[in-house]
């Protein structure tokens, strides 16, 4: 395996950039006690401009961030997507 030096947030070494840098498509679920217990937000960015925006419009009441859909369960937990004006919608 070679070897990987990290500076920073920089990892030298490999050709994948770090989840920081790149920007896609991040979905955030709630805990179970929020207003929208089964509820999905999808936001666009890197991993800190996406999390920033959750706190932004929620504050902290948010359950997790994942890659994808799959990985947030939606299909599995038959969640449905919370747009950004608040209104759900039903899958």
């Amino acid at each position: 395996m070679p070897k990987v030096q990290v500076v920073g947030k920089i990892v030298l070494g490999r050709k994948k950039m770090c989840k920081s840098m790149s920007e896609r498509e991040w979905i955030f679920t709630f805990c179970s006690r929020h207003e929208h217990p089964k509820g999905y937000v999808v936001i666009y960015g890197t991993y800190e401009t996406a999390r920033a925006e959750m706190f932004r419009r929620y504050n902290t009441a948010w359950g997790f961030q994942y890659k994808s859909k799959e990985l947030a369960g939606v299909s599995a937990y038959k969640l449905y997507e919370v747009k950004k004006d608040g209104n759900a919608k039903s899958l």
